[in-house]
């Protein structure tokens, strides 16, 4: 009965039929979700969300969606990216600040990324590479919106870049580039999306 699955650098989630969430994997940083950080070998239930569209998993921390276009979060939380205000770790979801009415989420390695309905893109957490899309290299421990993004169907989280589909079919990237994933020809790493 799963609907969603995501796998992280060494955890997974996922989301059932019957809208319970489920984590399991290394679990050092509270990336599970299950209130404790001991490792688990199977499937183990997290509590206290209900009516999950999608899920997240990135180095060692977890994402998900609800209905409602709300953002949870939980783990390892060291450069801001459970996007609480906070750079504490946490080991069950908290509510993610300041970003609403979203319909997918992606986690890279220290950064969280968020497709809003009404196209844009909003980024938190690590920004040393231009993860945060904003034009800057400062840390962001609250949700932002990506410079100059607009129309975006689909987004995906990578090593400290991000890449996302427009509904016109191209494609745009930003942040780490050093070995040419932005596909924009170079190796410069972007701190505002260039097209691929």
């Amino acid at each position: 009965g799963v609907l969603w699955v995501a796998a992280g650098y060494g955890h997974s989630v996922a989301v059932t039929t019957d809208g319970q969430l489920w984590g399991w994997g290394e679990n050092l940083a509270g990336q599970v979700g299950i209130s404790e950080v001991t490792d688990r070998t199977v499937p183990s239930t997290i509590a206290g969300l209900s009516g999950l569209t999608g899920v997240a998993a990135g180095f060692r921390h977890s994402l998900a969606v609800q209905s409602d276009g709300q953002v949870w979060a939980w783990g390892y939380n060291l450069a801001g990216q459970l996007g609480d205000g906070t750079n504490d770790s946490r080991t069950a979801p908290v509510l993610t600040k300041d970003v609403v009415d979203v319909v997918q989420v992606s986690a890279g390695f220290l950064h969280s990324v968020a497709l809003k309905r009404d196209g844009t893109v909003w980024a938190w957490g690590s920004n040393a590479r231009g993860e945060a899309g904003n034009g800057t290299q400062t840390l962001r421990s609250n949700p932002g919106p990506v410079k100059s993004l607009a129309n975006v169907t689909q987004l995906s989280a990578g090593y400290s870049y991000t890449l996302a589909v427009r509904s016109d079919g191209t494609a745009w990237g930003w942040g780490d580039n050093q070995s040419g994933q932005l596909g924009d020809g170079t190796t410069i790493s972007r701190t505002s999306p260039v097209q691929v």
